[in-house]
């Protein structure tokens, strides 16, 4: 037990551990590696950094319907919120988690391509480049 793990200690104590020397062949290996690990991050932060500008427009659209920058856009959100909320008030959650599935699971022949909607909220301006924005001096 003890005695024998002693013993390897001691066995072991005087032998020099074996490094891989660096070998000056295989430097343009590593650092083809090392680029294409490089490469690898940098591609993954742009992915990263596309998703986080794509979500700061929408909240920004999203803060300017709040805030009430384009009258007629924030007035159909109003209009879009009391609809869904009157249909959910007569038909139940349950039955409108049902249309919806059923909406989606339309067979192909149903699936025609239609237009692009009018997304209202597509109008309004970021918050740094609104009039309003303009008018106080806040911008970036």
């Amino acid at each position: 037990g003890a005695a024998a793990a002693a013993e390897d200690a001691a066995a072991h104590v005087g032998r020099r551990v074996k490094r891989r020397a660096l070998r000056w062949w295989s430097l343009p290996a590593r650092y083809r590696r090392v680029k294409r690990k490089w490469k690898e991050v940098r591609a993954y932060g742009e992915r990263v950094q596309a998703a986080l500008e794509a979500t700061a427009s929408v909240l920004e659209r999203v803060h300017g319907l709040v805030l009430g920058l384009d009258p007629v856009a924030s007035a159909l959100a109003v209009a879009a919120l009391a609809l869904a909320l009157g249909l959910g008030a007569c038909m139940g959650p349950v039955r409108l988690c049902q249309l919806g599935a059923l909406w989606l699971l339309r067979p192909p022949v149903l699936r025609r391509p239609l237009a692009p909607p009018a997304c209202v909220a597509q109008r309004l301006p970021a918050w740094h480049a609104s009039p309003q924005a303009l008018c106080e001096g806040k911008h970036s």
